[in-house]
């Protein structure tokens, strides 16, 4: 089962923006692609690195300590074989809000 939580205010992320948000003591990066929110870990699963920190090119982010790439829309990562999690965002009113696993 899922849970529902509020990340941030939708407008505080503009469009080819993310932004790092803390929740019960994880982290979580949140993109806004052309208007469209997504949310991933903060965490690139090689060793550890800040996705937040990465370049971001299109919809691909580029981990900023070694350089693995994921799509942001689905957690792939297209360097490797190891994806992060993709996390179901939507709006509700101002908010973002992300669907986190129990």
């Amino acid at each position: 089962m899922a849970r529902k939580i509020r990340l941030v205010h939708s407008h505080e992320i503009k469009p080819g923006e993310s932004a790092t948000i803390d929740h019960d003591g994880r982290e979580f990066v949140v993109f806004n692609i052309a208007g469209r929110f997504y949310t991933l870990p903060n965490l690139c699963p090689h060793i550890g690195g800040p996705l937040a920190g990465g370049a971001v090119n299109g919809h691909v982010v580029i981990c900023p300590w070694h350089g693995w790439q994921f799509d942001i829309t689905t957690g792939q990562c297209l360097t490797h074989d190891r994806d992060v999690a993709s996390y179901p965002t939507a709006i509700d009113g101002e908010w973002v809000i992300a669907e986190l696993p129990e």
